[in-house]
Parts: structure tokens; C-alpha cells; sequence
């Protein structure tokens, strides 16, 4: 039953609230946390709010700590009271299932990479501003030391959301442990993957430690919660995505067609030599050399996929290839210019294969949010969307297969799709480490155990390098 949320200078003469987030109080009970809310938060039917009606935020609070709260007569820190108060009179206001977006995933609701906080630009604004505000007043009655320490692990950039952060500080570990290994084991396809193999192993077996003895108070337990709930989405939706978009039967190969088109390529040009791997073309102009060689290029799309390519679906798929490619020069080379000239023929080709293999076999994807009205199932119509120029958005999902698609045919092209696919594993490993981690649900927990987890990592990795078999030859 909705509440009316009086107005404070409305509220019973001589009635001062305790329950809000300037008072400094040390202790209080639900009891009078009961009576509170029935002076400034009615229900509109004039039924008294009792234990029961807390019972939503209660029962969420217990499911997200592990701590049971007691009778309504137990005194309670005051943070604890606030927290019931800000949980259920946020659940009355917003006239939504609150507990249930809160939940974690897989608990009350179904995990998905479009949860509304996931991004900076979400689909769900008002979802996005609700959840942020919850956690920026829980985060009111958190010590600032503590605020930093959490800031310090995920960063303070602002034009990026928690989720965001925390897959960035998790994707710069694994670029360290990219570069020990690529450092020592060179040309070596199969012993990478040996040691990318070895350390999931590795990680798979670690136990999660929080600081022995740390307390963590409910309030900031659910502030954590909240704060890492939008990565708690994407970690269990992600992997189960990419098991399900993985391009299926053989990549055909293209190393002589490609050989023969960069002969004419050298040929035409004046250049010497044209390397198929070599960084050559920008973002802005890749697309005037598929113009110029229409034939060529869907000639190495059937080489390998199989499947033929009108001249006009390949100038539509490389308008498409674009948004691919620039995620693949910022991801592989840090680079931002369109300019910058490092993308490769292969890198073209892999780009191509992947629009057009999803046309062919039509795998589905429904971006879905708490409460969404339908998106439709169409990857490329949704994408195509979310190339407008007002309104430039891609879904999670619907990016991914496009992308992860790319860089099967890119690694298969290269001959390094055994490393690819065992370097694929390992990042889902430290993914899969990370969820551990933040659902210890503590700021100094979360932080210590990341601290030491990265670390551990770092070091296990140097010890793989350092047994690879080459490094005693």
C-alpha cells in the first residue's frame, strides 16, 4: 500500500526526526523507527504502518549481509535504522519492486549486462538516478578514509560508472600479466595458451580472504552491494553470453587469397611490399580500400565464412565495421585518433566476417532491464540503432557478439586462436575471482583481498613465464 511522503514542515507540530541522515544519534530501535514513519509517512488508506511493512527492506538487508536483524525492540546503530528507513521509503516512493532490482542477481531477478547503472549512458535513466541516489546517501554516514579507499580501487573518473571502474582496474592486472607473458614466450601459439591455461587453474582454486576479524556495518555493506551490483550483472550474464554468441563449425582459411590481394595491392599502390598484419589504415579511412576492392573483399568474407556477400551489404557491413574497429584500437592500442593508422587488412576482413556470419545464422539477443518494455530480438537492428549520431548507444550484449565474433576470426587469421581462446578463459577466471571479492561486501575487505588477489596473480604469472620451456633452452 503506497505512503504519502509529508512535507517536513507539514510533518505533526513538536515531532522531531531521528531517522535521517543530519542527525548523529548512536542507537535506536525499529519500534521507533515504526512510530517515525507513521507521523511523516502515512500509508494513504490510514492503516498503520507495523514491523510487517519493513519486512521487504528487512528481509533484503539479512539476504545482502548475512546478518539477521532482531525484534523491533533490540537496540539497533542507528545507521541500521536509517537504512530500513531509506530502503522502505524509497521502495514506497518509487512504485517499484525495489528489493527485487536491489537483489543480486540470479537471487530475485535474472542477471543481465543492461542493468541500468552498468553505464554512464544507461536506457534507464530513472532506475540509474534511483540507485545512485541510494548509495550516495548510504555513503553520507561511511568514513571518509574508508570513501577514498573504495575511490582508490575503482578510480574517481567521472565520466564512467562503478561497474566501468572496476572492470578497468581489473582489465590493467590483466594487461600486466599479458605483457610477462608475451615478454617471455614469443611465437609460441600453443605454450601461451599453456600459460594462460595454468594460471586460471591457479585462480579457479583461490580462496577469497577478507581481514580477519573486520566488522562491517550493515549500511556500508549495502552501499558496497549497490555500488558493485551493476558488475555482479555483468560478470554472471557475460560469461554465459559468450558461451552462446561462440562462432560455430571452421573458419575457413584466407592467408592465400589475402597473399594474392596484397600483391595487387603493392602492385597498384607502388608500394614494395603491403604485410597483411600491418597497422596501415585508420578508423576514418579504412573503408576506402573495400570500396575500391569490392570483389576482393567479399571474396576472402566467402573464403571465410562461406557465405556470399552482395556489393551492397559489404558497404553497408563496413559502415558497421567501423564501431568495431574503434573499440579494437582503443582496446589493443590504447588509440583514440580515428586517424591513427592501426588497423590491419586482417583486422578489416575479421570485421566483415562477423556482420556477415550474423546474418547468415540470426543468433538473438533481447537487451533486458528491471521492468523494460520489449527492445526486440534483432542484433543488427539494434545496433544499427545505436549508431544515430543524436543518440549514439550499444547495448552490452548486442556489442559483444559482433566484437568477441571479430576477434575469432582476427585470432584465426593470425593463428593465434588457441591463445586467444585460453586468454578468453583467464579473463572469465579473474571475473569470476572479482565477484568473490566484492560480494565480501566491506570496503577494507574488498580492498585487501583485491590488493592481495592482483598480486598473487602478478607473481604466479612471473613464475609461468619463468618455467616456460624456452627460457632454459
Amino acid at each position: 500500500m503506497a505512503v504519502k511522503i509529508k512535507d517536513k514542515a507539514k510533518v505533526n507540530e513538536g515531532h522531531v526526526s531521528r531517522f535521517n541522515y543530519t542527525r548523529k544519534d548512536s542507537v535506536g530501535t525499529i519500534e521507533e523507527l515504526i512510530e517515525e514513519l507513521n507521523i511523516e509517512c502515512p500509508k494513504i488508506n490510514g492503516e498503520r504502518i507495523q514491523m510487517e511493512s519493513l519486512a521487504g527492506a528487512i528481509s533484503f538487508i539479512e539476504r545482502t549481509t548475512g546478518h539477521r536483524i532482531g525484534d523491533q525492540y533490540e537496540k539497533l546503530p542507528i545507521a541500521t535504522i536509517k537504512l530500513i528507513k531509506l530502503l522502505y521509503v524509497e521502495n514506497e516512493r518509487s512504485g517499484m519492486h525495489l528489493f527485487r532490482l536491489l537483489s543480486s542477481p540470479g537471487e530475485l531477478s535474472k542477471p543481465t549486462m543492461e542493468f541500468s547503472t552498468g553505464t554512464t549512458i544507461s536506457r534507464d535513466i530513472s532506475t540509474a538516478n534511483l540507485v545512485d541516489s541510494i548509495a550516495s546517501t548510504l555513503s553520507l554516514e561511511i568514513a571518509e578514509d574508508k570513501l577514498e579507499l573504495f575511490r582508490r580501487l575503482i578510480g574517481d573518473d567521472a565520466h564512467m560508472s562503478s561497474s566501468e571502474k572496476l572492470l578497468r582496474h581489473i582489465e590493467r592486472a590483466n594487461d600486466v600479466i599479458w605483457r610477462v607473458f608475451t615478454d617471455r614466450i614469443v611465437d609460441d601459439d600453443l605454450g601461451m595458451a599453456d600459460a594462460y591455461r595454468a594460471l586460471s587453474r591457479y585462480m579457479d582454486s583461490h580462496h577469497v580472504r577478507g581481514v580477519p576479524g573486520a566488522v562491517t556495518p550493515l549500511n556500508e555493506a549495502v552501499f558496497v552491494h549497490i555500488e558493485t551490483l551493476a558488475l555482479q550483472h555483468f560478470i554472471l550474464h557475460h560469461k554465459e553470453h559468450l558461451e552462446r554468441i561462440r562462432i560455430e563449425g571452421k573458419i575457413g582459411s584466407i592467408t592465400s587469397d589475402l597473399f594474392r590481394f596484397c600483391e595487387t595491392l603493392a602492385v597498384e599502390s607502388g608500394v614494395p611490399e603491403v604485410d597483411p598484419f600491418d597497422g596501415i589504415y585508420s578508423v576514418k579511412n579504412f573503408h576506402h580500400v573495400v570500396l575500391a576492392y569490392p570483389s576482393e573483399f567479399t571474396s576472402l568474407v566467402k573464403a571465410a565464412t562461406g557465405l556470399d556477400t552482395r556489393k551492397r551489404r559489404l558497404f553497408e557491413n563496413t559502415v558497421r565495421a567501423r564501431a568495431i574497429l574503434v573499440s579494437h584500437a582503443y582496446r589493443s592500442f590504447d588509440e583514440a585518433d580515428p586517424e591513427a593508422p592501426v588497423i590491419s587488412l586482417i583486422d578489416i576482413v575479421a570485421a566483415l566476417c562477423s556482420f556477415r556470419v550474423q546474418q547468415e545464422i540470426k543468433t538473438q539477443y533481447s537487451p533486458y532491464w528491471h521492468g523494460q518494455k520489449s527492445q526486440g530480438a534483432d542484433p543488427q537492428r539494434l545496433f544499427d540503432k545505436g549508431l544515430r549520431v543524436r543518440d549514439p548507444h550499444q547495448h552490452q550484449g548486442v556489442f559483444q557478439i559482433y566484437y568477441y565474433r571479430f576477434l575469432e576470426y582476427r585470432e584465426e587469421f593470425s593463428g593465434t586462436s588457441s591463445s586467444h581462446n585460453a586468454w578468453m578463459a583467464f579473463q572469465l577466471s579473474r571475473l569470476d575471482a572479482y565477484l568473490r571479492i566484492v560480494r565480501l561486501n566491506g570496503i577494507i575487505r574488498i580492498f585487501a583481498a583485491s590488493s592481495a588477489f592482483d598480486y598473487l596473480c602478478m607473481e604466479k604469472a612471473m613464475e609461468i613465464a619463468m618455467n616456460y620451456p624456452g627460457n632454459h633452452q
